[in-house]
């Protein structure tokens, strides 16, 4: 299994993003408030966010109902 993730920022301090039931770590860049925020915590700390299994760019689950 492959798990998507990014990581961006910098400083001393790490922090991780745990996403919402739907997330794709690619597209969220594209939504003007999402990007302020990230660029904002990215300014003074390393953040880590990523793609939830079954969702965005991660791996799917198998045996897991599609749309």
């Amino acid at each position: 299994m492959h798990i998507a993730y990014q990581v961006f920022g910098s400083g001393e301090l790490d922090i991780v993003l745990v996403p919402g039931y739907v997330t794709h770590i690619e597209l969220v860049w594209e939504h003007e408030p999402y990007v302020r925020a990230f660029e904002s915590l990215g300014s003074y700390t390393r953040v880590i966010t990523f793609s939830r299994r079954g969702s965005g760019l991660s791996d799917p689950v198998a045996g897991a109902p599609t749309l």
